[in-house]
C-alpha cells in the first residue's frame, strides 16, 4: 500500500518527468531531418495518471502513427502505399523533373507538371515495394528516453524508500502510525 503522502511525491515526480518527456521528444520531433509538416510534432500528448493507493502513477505519451513507422526497423512492403498520401508528401518536395519514369529523358516535355510530379509519385510507390530501401530513424534514442526512464525509476525508488524510513522511524520513536 502506498501512503498518501508518498503518492503525492510520485505525483509531484510524475508531472516534472512527463513535462521534460514531452520538451524532449518535441525537440527532437522539431529537428528538419524528423520534421517534413509538423504534423508529429503537433500530435504530441502527454499525460499522467494520478498514484493510488495500489498503483504508482503512469506517465503515456501520445502520438500519430507516423511516430511509429519513422522509428520501425524493418517494414514489409507487401502491397503499394497510399498514393494519395504520396501525392500529399510530394508537394512538401522540391521534385527534379528532367527525368521522367516512362519517357525518355527531356521527351516528357508536354506533360503537365502535375502529371510528371504523379508519375514520380507512382513510381516511388513501385520502387518502395520493389526494391525497399527504408532506414530506420531512431527518434527514441535521440529523445533520451532510456537515460530519462532510468532517472525516473531512479527518483521515485529513492522517495519511496526515504518515506518508508521516516515512517518506520516515526512508528518505532514516536508510537506514530500513518496509513
Amino acid at each position: 500500500m502506498i501512503p498518501k503522502i508518498t503518492q503525492t511525491k510520485l505525483d509531484a515526480i510524475a508531472e516534472r518527468y512527463a513535462a521534460k518527456l514531452l520538451a524532449d521528444v518535441k525537440a527532437v520531433f522539431d529537428r528538419p531531418d524528423y520534421r517534413n509538416q509538423g504534423e508529429l510534432a503537433d500530435s504530441l500528448k502527454v499525460s499522467v495518471t494520478k498514484c493510488t493507493d495500489r498503483e504508482s502513477p503512469k506517465i503515456i505519451l501520445t502520438y500519430a502513427d507516423q511516430g511509429f513507422y519513422i522509428g520501425y526497423k524493418s517494414p514489409q512492403w507487401t502491397k503499394l502505399p497510399k498514393i494519395e498520401r504520396l501525392k500529399k508528401w510530394a508537394e512538401t518536395k522540391t521534385i527534379s523533373l528532367g527525368d521522367i519514369p516512362g519517357y525518355e529523358y527531356g521527351s516528357a516535355s508536354n506533360i503537365s507538371v502535375e502529371k510528371q510530379k504523379e508519375r514520380i509519385v507512382w513510381a516511388i510507390a513501385k520502387n518502395k515495394r520493389k526494391e525497399d530501401t527504408w532506414k530506420q530513424k531512431k527518434w527514441k534514442n535521440a529523445a533520451g528516453l532510456g537515460d530519462l526512464l532510468k532517472d525516473l525509476n531512479q527518483s521515485t525508488i529513492i522517495t519511496y524508500a526515504n518515506d518508508v524510513e521516516n515512517m518506520l522511524a516515526d512508528a518505532i520513536s514516536k508510537g506514530k502510525v500513518v496509513s
